[in-house]
């Protein structure tokens, strides 16, 4: 490597060999050139020596002339031994041992980069150098003190992925939970530590606390952070309602249930990110574990051959949990699993049997280090906490608190484990292999439920046609749990209530034979909610497959008093358009409440209007006036039914302003003295909360 003008240029090497383009290996036998450094193909016994001479093994031998060069040997890193390297490459690469220098320099160029702008990334591969992944750790226990450190900096960078990485490490989790907020000050000369500011920290667990993460949650409590008030200490999480808003939800029942939908689709089932999850599949020390969630098929082959089976349901949830598209596929068609059994709880590394029986004093030797690593918590509790800043006995061991928010389904079966972390190749594999999709049942949902984490038309596609009964597969989207945090909620409910359109046109496209009529009101009152309106597509598709433009779901009003009172004008029109009536079976009548609206909306003056941003939306009284006299004329076409009225009611529509069609309005607006259509309009969370146009 050369330096030309500025620039490093790669200059003539040795790569390993000096055969030509056309050489055989078969012909000649051999391919001169320096062993140590050609690429395992090279060797006769490879299956891949077709591949002799190709531009790929120069890459392989520059990675390991560049390796020599950072590492200062001449003599090339790998084992001389041409069937591991063909054959086992995690093991051969685990063999090589980076020079002290050379981790040195790496530590010394992160700690440089922390100086300045930190990110979530960098503050994970900080914890991780610390902790041993990467190189030698800190000296024991303050390897766990700059892990908590710097995977705490991280979730003050919003790296929420960090908190389930801490409690993966139960020592980390518990110097937390005994320390408290003199853990943030504690500095020690053998690792640099991080600057946390402490208020930005508990904003940011107290965030991820509000999504039901009962893991945020403790860290709160430990750190001093006040529990967020809306969060309640049972099955449901649902903010306190105003005395407006309890009018609301007596007439919409559907409206109080928004925000806990909403709640339930950030539960602890979150994407798993990979920075995080890689810090925690590091610290296996099972090869066949590490094989498995890597997708180092060649690697697992070998393991896979001692496997238990309680060993080989541990690799597949690693497996799937890294999206290993090629190890999940071996393991689903080789060994016979239940594919649509439950995961095994208590799997453990312990599972992995090895054929190589290790000698006795060898067992000895690692049963000693377990009893040792069990004994760690305790031994060394009392050594941290003498040792932190301003340590006074002030900082007490907080009780663990007694969260009984969303708990982890038990059991959740290797499928649905794969359908949670949106895995399309992996779902895809499962089906392949004989999975089906299963209803709800008891407290557990059915397999649809976890898609409403994605708005992915694909994946969806892929699940609903792998049932091929499309009767079973409609009753399994209307399946509910009987128990639990989401009881009596369908799988169409859920992607309803969380804006999956995608989703929902899927789940309705795919199904055969009509949905009941329970299922049918709610999906179409749920379409024209005032929070989230469905876009133009699902609403006509939910009305295609059968359900009434005039049902009354509960104690609501039918579907039209929703949009007329939120002047959702494309949504006014297209139930207009299927035979919607005009008037109520109380004796309401929708054009005298439409006209209402308009006369409602000129009370107001000064109010400021906002976009489904939350942006303030300029005119936007005015365009809100525009909306409710265009819906009032669409309810009169319909009324009169004169002519083509169909026909008029689209050209209506068509002269509407684009920018304004399909939205639904709110204003803030104290209580107003009796309850009227624009009480929809005007609901906000709390008096004097400028309401937001969705």
């Amino acid at each position: 490597m050369v330096l030309r003008h500025g620039r490093l240029a790669c200059a003539l090497a040795d790569f390993g060999t000096c055969g030509t383009s056309g050489q055989s290996v078969e012909e000649y036998g051999i391919i001169p050139g320096t062993p140590g450094f050609r690429a395992p193909e090279n060797y006769k016994s490879s299956d891949f020596h077709n591949w002799v001479n190709q531009p790929t093994q120069d890459v392989y031998g520059l990675g390991l002339v560049v390796f020599s060069v950072v590492t200062n040997d001449r003599a090339p890193p790998f084992i001389p031994d041409s069937e591991k390297l063909q054959h086992d490459d995690v093991r051969v690469l685990n063999s090589i041992k980076p020079s002290h220098h050379l981790h040195a320099k790496l530590l010394s160029e992160y700690e440089l980069a922390c100086d300045g702008e930190i990110d979530g990334r960098l503050a994970t591969t900080m914890a991780a150098l610390y902790a041993g992944i990467i190189g030698p750790p800190v000296e024991r226990p303050f390897n766990f003190v700059a892990k908590a450190q710097w995977l705490l900096k991280a979730i003050e960078l919003g790296h929420f992925p960090a908190i389930n990485a801490i409690y993966e490490d139960t020592n980390t989790f518990q110097i937390i939970e005994v320390s408290g907020t003199s853990l943030l000050l504690f500095r020690r000369p053998s690792f640099k530590s991080s600057t946390l500011l402490l208020p930005l920290l508990l904003k940011q667990l107290k965030q991820a606390a509000a999504t039901a993460d009962i893991i945020a949650l403790n860290l709160l409590v430990f750190l001093g952070g006040e529990i967020p008030d809306h969060v309640q200490f049972k099955y449901e999480i649902s903010p306190s309602a105003n005395s407006l808003q309890r009018e609301l939800y007596e007439a919409f029942p559907a409206l109080d249930e928004e925000p806990y939908f909403e709640q339930y689709l950030q539960r602890d089932l979150q994407i798993v990110d990979s920075d995080a999850m890689d810090l925690i599949a590091a610290r296996r020390e099972n090869q066949g574990l590490k094989c498995a969630y890597n997708n180092d098929i060649e690697g697992f082959m070998q393991e896979a051959e001692d496997l238990t089976k309680d060993g080989l349901q541990h690799a597949l949830e690693y497996a799937v949990l890294g999206s290993s598209s090629n190890v999940v596929p071996y393991i689903l068609g080789h060994f016979h699993l239940d594919l649509n059994g439950a995961m095994e709880e208590g799997s453990s590394d312990a599972d992995w049997m090895s054929i190589n029986t290790n000698t006795e004093e060898g067992e000895e030797g690692e049963e000693q280090e377990e009893e040792e690593e069990e004994e760690d918590p305790e031994a060394y509790e009392n050594e941290i906490e003498s040792q932190l800043e301003g340590d006074d006995n002030e900082s007490q061991p907080h009780p663990e608190p007694n969260f009984h928010l969303f708990q982890p389904f038990e059991q959740i079966r290797f499928f649905d484990s794969a359908l949670v972390l949106g895995r399309t190749s992996i779902v895809q594999a499962f089906i392949e292999n004989g999975a089906t999709i299963s209803p709800a049942s008891g407290h557990k949902p059915s397999s649809l439920h976890f898609l409403a984490r994605f708005d992915d038309e694909q994946l969806m596609a892929i699940v609903c046609a792998s049932c091929a009964d499309k009767v079973v597969l409609r009753e399994i989207m209307e399946s509910k749990p009987s128990t639990g945090p989401i009881e009596n909620i369908s799988a169409l409910d859920i992607n309803m209530h969380a804006s999956k359109w995608h989703n929902v046109l899927v789940m309705i496209q795919q199904t055969t034979g009509g949905f009941s009529r329970e299922t049918t009101s709610s999906l179409l009152l749920t379409a024209v909610s005032r929070m989230h309106p469905a876009p133009p597509s699902v609403l006509c598709a939910i009305l295609d497959c059968g359900s009434d433009p005039d049902i009354a779901h509960q104690s609501a009003k039918p579907p039209l008093y929703r949009t007329i009172g939120t002047s959702n004008v494309l949504a006014t029109a297209i139930i207009l358009s299927y035979g919607a009536s005009v008037s109520c079976s109380d004796g309401c009548d929708f054009a005298t409440s439409a006209k209402e609206c308009i006369e409602e909306i000129d009370c107001y003056s000064g109010i400021e209007v906002y976009d489904e941003g939350g942006e303030v939306c300029v005119g936007g009284l005015q365009r809100m006036k525009i909306a409710a006299q265009t819906v009032y004329s669409l309810v009169l076409l319909a009324r009169r039914k004169e002519g083509d009225w169909k026909v008029e009611i689209g050209k209506c529509v068509e002269n509407y302003p684009h920018d304004c069609k399909g939205k639904v309005w709110r204003v803030d607006k104290i209580d107003p003295a009796e309850a009227t259509m624009l009480l929809e309009i005007s609901c906000a969370i709390e008096n004097n909360i400028n309401g937001v146009g969705t």
